[in-house]
């Protein structure tokens, strides 16, 4: 009864408003969300409110600063070998889980071991350790099998989280999980589609300037623009807003870089696109620069499926496809029908490639609908934002090897996991940024993807709201341990 009582006090607020009369520090940050967690378990999240969700309640033994350094987390420090492959860190004494228990190497050891093993479905990103071992109750070494420069941005990614070694295998655990992160869960209500977190006065780093956060996943993005307009929301960064968008006028643009691009994905384990010359075909029939400029003209072009600012980014286009083999089999894309103008956009596409031959139906869903048939390989082809857990071009290229379970495409070529096996134990810069190009030549010459636009971030939070910082890595590294409501703005 008192969960259910606080559950519904919080689903009332959230529509209705929080009084005027309250001051800034009492009150409930309210985030408009596309989708609620599909999971709180580390080793199997895949999409962004999973991954959003992991920063607030867990720790990991390094994290990202706002410009993508690596600052202490966990760990107090740590040194590393001549040689690149041994890494020892100090861990923090004052870390605790937020049941006040300590966090302690044993939880290190245990928590990097499971993201390595087969049922985890990111263990492809860290199939470069070779084992981790707790030398005492504060020192954890990691032993790599070779050096790898981008082990640091790894390790500070979402899914590389600590957790309580003694209560994971309990039964409920991932119902309401303890971490170490500046927030804990609260209360969830499944049925309203709202997740409050409040503030963990267990923290050991920074104290978190907001007593509480509140998640609800709204329908569509018209309806969270809505809620913004009408004073119900306080946070819309996790929608692609366009910079000229009227909802900027009432409240903050926090304006930056993505690295992120947007993409029609084409899975080669669905006929058609088992057949190379379908693919590049059905690439060469839609004009990506129309439908950037039509629908996200801030958006930078996408020349390939590398980010602007990564290295093996493109700056101009090199990709010149013909129609040689077009397909009269059905072809259907799942379009995620939350965002803005999405009926404009199914219509944009299918006409792009009908009158060209192509039988396209462009399938509007949900998005957990979307995310689901994505992680199962489901769909023949799909529009997603591959955005990336480190700043570097190594994890969206780890995407198409064949053995990694997130390869979305399907494919299987030997060419192309031989030059991925070779980038990731290449520590010369030169060296590494020629292979990572070779890989990125043998996905265009593939015909995986169609990269429409690198989006810009153009986050929108009322104005009372202050602290909110532009990440390069989207949304997901937000700090909001720094976001706060201005002290008697109302």
């Amino acid at each position: 009864m008192h969960l259910f009582l606080k559950n519904l006090l919080f689903g009332l607020i959230f529509f209705v408003g929080i009084s005027n009369s309250l001051m800034a520090s009492d009150r409930v940050y309210r985030i408009a969300e596309y989708a609620l967690p599909d999971t709180f378990d580390p080793i199997k999240m895949n999409n962004v409110p999973s991954l959003l969700v992991s920063n607030l309640i867990y720790d990991g033994l390094v994290r990202f600063s706002p410009e993508l350094n690596i600052e202490s987390d966990i760990a107090k420090s740590w040194s590393t070998s001549s040689d690149g492959k041994t890494i020892i860190f100090k861990l923090n004494p004052q870390a605790k889980f937020q049941n006040g228990d300590a966090v302690v190497a044993d939880d290190i050891v245990f928590s990097l071991t499971r993201l390595m093993s087969s049922k985890s479905i990111v263990r492809g990103l860290y199939d470069c350790i070779d084992f981790v071992k707790s030398d005492s109750k504060d020192v954890v070494t990691i032993k790599l099998k070779w050096a790898y420069p981008p082990i640091f941005g790894i390790l500070a990614s979402s899914t590389a989280k600590i957790l309580p070694r003694k209560y994971v295998n309990k039964k409920g655990y991932f119902s309401n999980p303890i971490g170490s992160g500046p927030f804990k869960i609260s209360s969830i209500n499944k049925n309203e589609k709202i997740i409050k977190f409040i503030k963990n006065e267990n923290y050991f780093l920074v104290n978190p300037k907001l007593d509480s956060i509140l998640f609800k996943a709204v329908s569509d993005e018209q309806e969270a623009k809505n809620l913004a307009i009408n004073g119900k929301v306080d946070d819309l960064s996790r929608w692609p807003i366009g910079l000229s968008d009227s909802v900027f006028k009432i409240g903050n643009r926090v304006s930056g870089p993505l690295l992120e691009t947007w993409i029609i994905g084409l899975v080669t384990t669905k006929k058609p696109f088992d057949n190379i010359e379908v693919r590049k075909s059905f690439r060469a029939s839609f004009n990506q620069e129309r439908f950037r400029e039509k629908f996200y003209p801030d958006a930078n072009p996408a020349y390939g499926y590398i980010p602007v600012g990564i290295s093996g980014s493109r700056n101009k286009k090199i990709i010149n496809d013909k129609i040689i083999k077009v397909s009269s089999a059905p072809i259907k894309i799942a379009f995620p029908e939350q965002i803005s103008r999405a009926r404009e956009m199914k219509a944009f596409i299918e006409n792009e490639f009908n009158s060209k031959g192509w039988n396209v139906t462009v399938e509007l869903m949900s998005w957990d609908d979307l995310i689901y048939g994505y992680s199962t390989k489901k769909f023949q082809s799909f529009l997603l934002s591959m955005n990336m857990d480190y700043p570097d071009a190594d994890f969206l290229l780890k995407n198409f090897e064949s053995k990694n379970a997130d390869n979305f495409s399907g494919i299987k070529d030997a060419k192309l996991d031989k030059t991925i096996n070779e980038m990731r134990t290449i520590t010369d810069k030169d060296k590494r940024l020629a292979k990572y190009f070779k890989a990125i030549n043998k996905l265009d010459e593939l015909a995986l993807t169609i990269n429409l636009f690198h989006p810009k971030n153009n986050y929108w939070t009322s104005k009372c709201v202050r602290g909110m910082e532009s990440s390069l890595l989207s949304t997901v590294y937000v700090d909001y341990r720094k976001v706060y409501f201005e002290e008697g703005c109302k």
